[in-house]
């Protein structure tokens, strides 16, 4: 899967990632920000899912209607468990990602909403193990 991580989402991902056999690129932290609009439109443009921490995301693509890659967004999860985490949702929730879902990783449970779709109706409140 091409992956996009926001700076938020730590180094020790990116090598997971890529050693799980991911086409996955960083912003770095270093990196001048080029904004959340600017880093969705990157992950739009490249076909990249948007891993981050930010829950700005939601609100440009639900409330602004700005265009969605699918993004996975990690809540709760300290640097050292972002790999896991990730690597469990991309394995578990890859059909609601290529519908452009937006899913908010939580430790005990995963929330997706899809954009068009009313809230709630979607799947939600999903265990992830």
């Amino acid at each position: 899967m091409k992956l996009l991580l926001d700076a938020s989402v730590g180094r020790r991902a990116l090598a997971a990632l890529c050693a799980a056999g991911h086409d996955a690129v960083r912003v770095g932290a270093d990196d001048p920000d080029p904004g959340d609009e600017a880093l969705l439109a990157r992950a739009v443009r490249e076909a990249r899912v948007l891993l981050t921490t930010d829950k700005d995301f939601g609100e440009l693509i639900f409330l602004r209607g700005l265009a969605s890659p699918g993004i996975v967004r990690l809540v709760d999860h300290p640097l050292s468990r972002q790999p896991a985490a990730i690597l469990a949702a991309l394995g578990t929730y890859s059909d609601a990602l290529a519908q452009r879902a937006l899913l908010v990783v939580e430790p005990a449970r995963v929330r997706i909403r899809v954009p068009g779709s009313a809230p709630g109706g979607s799947p939600s409140g999903r265990q992830d193990g």
